[in-house]
């Protein structure tokens, strides 16, 4: 959902590109309105409005072409601000400062002018200081007058907000740099405070006045902009999915669809009816689209709805795509992709995700197909109500209501038939993407299997062993095999302490010594093990380690076993690191360990068979 705010008034772009307008604003020709609620503004020189943005006094419009307009007065025609040829994703805008993005990932900076500032951009956020935004796994932070970026962090961004204080998401954890530091942040190494709920956070938001978090519980949290903590539970709401902040009041979305306005409503800019601070969340009328509409879910909608995939395919897609943004640069240049781990999902390699995509691809031209015809059908349907209407105006009164339900049926399946060929060319980007890893997948085990042909694991060089933890999907430890020259002969010699010392988690550590087992055998399978070998090996993803648990009486915390990836093979090799790892007494221990020394028997004797394995 699209939104501008001035100091007095909320603009909302809708799914179908239509502006609404609650509050009083200097842009109508009569100056300011005066009644609550919500108002449709009349843009009519304006098709396929993308994004909005206050600049000033003015309300700038993004258009599908690249096209950035500007309204001083609502009643009056637009004229042309900016162009950047390209299609806008996103106008963010903040004092005097517009910024666009656009569906290729351009960051411009389009205040006096039209000027890229960086590629292959995430997310966008403007502050008060500052922009900000995420490329790949860096966060940037650009001053508002300045034009040299600084990185400030580095990971997993999944949330963004800038206003007065500057916070992010990342990894399951809440960060946040005051405002009194963003000022200085260019001179000085300022670094992003951790901020502690007691809830896992989902999304932030800031506004003039407070700090804002959603947590996985969905609660909203709040803290002033000027406190160091200090994060309270807002009192009065709960089960949020989603938020927005103005100036100095917030929009807040239930799961239920229902949307609640808090804060500053002096000029009526929440749309409520009581003027004033609403000082508990009340709920909106519901005359405005925009507000209750998730356009951000609406790939999942046609996967789901038009295209009937499952959930868990939805899922492994999104996930898919999550993988691609953050490894962008890698499969682009085709360099070092030996870094690029495997999937880690419901398919183990990339070759499944290949046969995965060609099967959805199929399916989803077939239901393309079928949608097509069934529009013009609906097509047919209203030009025929339409005529008899015409022929026969005194016969067909009662008829004349199957109109406009003919014709928004006929505006669904077209937003449907729009929306589903963007996911199209998205699946079609992916199967791309993912063509490519598979082809890289199969080169590496290529190499891997010939020069295992030809020595030993305890033989391969420093170089080599690179290759070796790839195939243990351990790409982040090369690094530190590198620096410490660990060619074969080492890594043969490394046990669990020296790994443990040498900086490397509990599970990893499992994983690692159970790879070095099986690659010392004669008979090992570089691919996959066969259907006939060990069922410890067998069951090789964490659900079905979960099932085997059970089968074997065995306690341990599942959620710990998801979140970590952890298999039955690496279980056989962590049992002394359980106490720490899973949080178990010593009698839970004894009694783990004997059910496992049954485990430990099935895949000793998997490990001789392949030891005589030629």
């Amino acid at each position: 959902m699209a939104a501008a705010f001035t100091n007095s008034a909320s603009f909302f772009l809708d799914g179908d590109g239509s502006v609404w307008l609650a509050g009083q604003c200097g842009l109508k020709a009569r100056n300011f309105r005066h009644n609550w609620g919500f108002e449709k503004c009349n843009l009519p020189d304006i098709q396929d409005i993308t994004s909005i943005a206050v600049l000033g006094s003015s309300l700038c419009c993004a258009d599908s072409n690249g096209q950035v307009w500007s309204f001083q007065n609502l009643n009056q025609k637009p004229m042309k601000f900016r162009t950047i040829g390209k299609p806008i994703a996103l106008l963010s805008c903040a004092n005097s400062y517009l910024f666009a993005l656009d569906n290729e990932g351009g960051l411009w900076n389009i205040t006096s002018g039209a000027t890229l500032i960086a590629e292959n951009v995430d997310q966008v956020a403007c502050g008060t200081y500052c922009v900000s935004y995420t490329s790949g796994d860096d966060l940037f932070v650009l001053l508002h007058g300045t034009n040299v970026p600084k990185t400030i962090f580095t990971g997993n961004i999944s949330s963004l907000a800038n206003w007065s204080s500057l916070m992010f998401v990342s990894d399951g954890n809440c960060y946040c740099i005051q405002q009194q530091h963003l000022q200085s942040i260019q001179t000085y190494d300022v670094r992003p405070k951790l901020v502690r709920i007691q809830m896992k956070p989902l999304k932030v938001g800031c506004d003039s006045q407070f700090r804002w978090i959603l947590d996985e519980e969905g609660n909203l949290w709040k803290a002033s902009t000027y406190q160091k903590d200090g994060f309270s539970m807002l009192v009065g709401i709960t089960n949020v999915s989603s938020f927005m902040c103005g100036p100095n009041w917030t929009f807040i979305k239930l799961h239920s669809e229902e949307v609640y306005g808090y804060g500053n409503n002096s000029y009526y800019q929440l749309g409520l009816q009581a003027k004033g601070n609403i000082a508990t969340p009340s709920p909106l009328p519901k005359n405005v689209h925009s507000l209750y509409s998730d356009e951000t879910s609406c790939d999942s909608c046609v996967l789901k709805d038009l295209m009937e995939w499952k959930v868990e395919d939805i899922e492994e897609f999104n996930q898919i795509k999550a993988f691609l943004r953050k490894h962008k640069t890698e499969i682009e240049k085709i360099k070092k992709q030996s870094k690029i781990p495997a999937p880690s999902g419901v398919h183990s390699t990339w070759k499944e995700l290949e046969n995965f995509l060609d099967d959805k691809m199929k399916r989803a031209k077939q239901t393309m197909a079928q949608s097509t015809a069934m529009r013009e059908q609906r097509l047919e349907t209203v030009e025929v109500i339409e005529q008899e209407i015409e022929q026969l105006k005194q016969q067909l009164k009662e008829r004349e209501t199957l109109l406009p339900i003919a014709k928004k049926e006929l505006n669904s399946f077209n937003s449907s038939l729009k929306k589903a060929d963007k996911t199209l060319t998205d699946i079609s980007s992916t199967q791309t993407s993912v063509k490519k890893l598979s082809k890289n997948e199969q080169s590496l085990n290529t190499q891997l299997r010939n020069v295992l042909k030809k020595k030993s694991l305890a033989q391969q060089t420093e170089q080599e062993v690179t290759l070796v933890l790839w195939k243990m999907n351990l790409c982040n430890y090369q690094k530190l095999f590198q620096q410490n020259h660990i060619d074969g002969k080492m890594l043969c010699f490394l046990n669990e302490a020296s790994l443990l010392a040498l900086g490397m988690k509990t599970r990893d550590v499992s994983c690692f010594l159970f790879h070095v087992d099986m690659m010392n055998c004669t008979g090992y399978n570089v691919t996959q093990p066969k259907k006939s070998d060990c069922t410890i090996c067998l069951h090789n993803t964490p659900e079905l380690t979960i099932d085997l648990l059970h089968e074997y009486e065995i306690e341990m915390d599942e959620k710990i076993i998801r979140n970590q990836h952890w298999i039955a093979p690496y279980l056989l090799y962590g049992v002394n690191q359980f106490i720490t790892e899973f949080k178990i007494d010593f009698a839970s221990l004894y009694r783990i360990q004997e059910a496992l020394a049954l485990w430990k028997e099935i895949h000793e004797d998997h490990l001789h068979k392949l030891r005589l394995d030629k």
